[in-house]
């Protein structure tokens, strides 16, 4: 699935959704105590027709979330698609689940179990968010498999040989020089902030040396794109072991984040299951 495709397939789940609120919005604005008296309350509900569907369809796309860690770790399954696919059925499918639970919950939560459950997925879902922000700077093939230092050195020096070939100053295409690794979730994430500003002075640097030169601004369509893979590239070799370890110490964290809220969704099917009135389909 490409990130286009998951895009689209993730306009249409929001416009879906945002519908179905829409058109029960003044059954989801009263308060509980008014909405049995509703005439849409045995549809929308948690364990109405439409409230139920969603909760089952969320906890449908709970379990398809988790196929990405069997493709990974499966990580030469090269007939199953690539992991840039997967991390986008991944995240695809994360927050249409999350879309899903809020409609399950009919705005309203109740419930102790539903209210740590909600909690937990929000807890997951911003974790996953930062994930994916840390994710997109970690050095990668084309398949999503994560680059080597040899690999990303291999890389950066195809792009300074093709630049210098254009004619670009050597001086703008040396070796960038490790930064030290910080210490902490939290400064790692500062760094990538402060590496983001870096990177993009490094390219306007490198723009400007371009459009600077008569003879290479007519070129600038194909030379520029291969000045800002250099420059990420340089970034990243630069921040290598602090990008590595801050994605290893994020896996942890959002893994056991999910496991946790995993348990508590599966403990409150449960207790629903039991003791709730469910009748569905209805």
């Amino acid at each position: 699935m490409s990130r286009r495709t998951a895009g689209a397939l993730g306009a249409v789940c929001v416009a879906a959704l945002g519908w179905l609120v829409f058109v029960g919005w003044d059954y989801y604005r009263l308060a509980g105590a008014e909405r049995p008296t509703h005439l849409r309350h045995a549809l929308l509900r948690s364990s109405g027709t439409v409230g139920l569907a969603c909760g089952v369809g969320a906890a449908i796309l709970f379990v398809s979330n988790l196929t990405y860690l069997l493709r990974k770790r499966f990580l030469f399954a090269h007939k199953l698609g690539s992991l840039r696919a997967w991390m986008s059925f991944h995240v695809l499918t994360g927050l249409s689940a999350a879309g899903l639970v809020v409609v399950h919950s009919a705005l309203l939560v109740k419930s102790t179990l539903g209210l740590l459950a909600v909690t937990g997925l929000g807890i997951v879902i911003v974790t996953g968010v930062i994930g994916r922000y840390i994710y997109a700077h970690v050095p990668r093939t084309l398949e999503g498999r994560e680059l080597e230092r040899d690999e990303l050195r291999r890389r950066l020096a195809e792009h300074r040989t093709e630049l210098a070939q254009y004619g670009l100053d050597p001086t703008l295409l040396g070796m960038p020089a490790a930064v030290p690794e910080a210490k902490g979730l939290f400064a790692r994430l500062w760094g990538i902030v402060v590496g983001d500003r870096a990177l993009r002075h490094e390219y306007s640097v490198l723009r400007d040396a371009v459009r600077n030169r008569p003879e290479l601004r007519p070129l600038a369509g194909r030379v520029l794109p291969t000045a800002r893979r250099f420059a990420r590239d340089s970034h990243r070799l630069a921040r290598y072991a602090e990008l590595r370890g801050l994605m290893g110490s994020w896996r942890f964290l959002h893994r056991w984040l999910a496991v946790a809220m995993l348990a508590i969704v599966g403990l409150h099917v449960f207790v629903a299951w039991r003791y709730g009135d469910l009748r569905w389909p209805r």
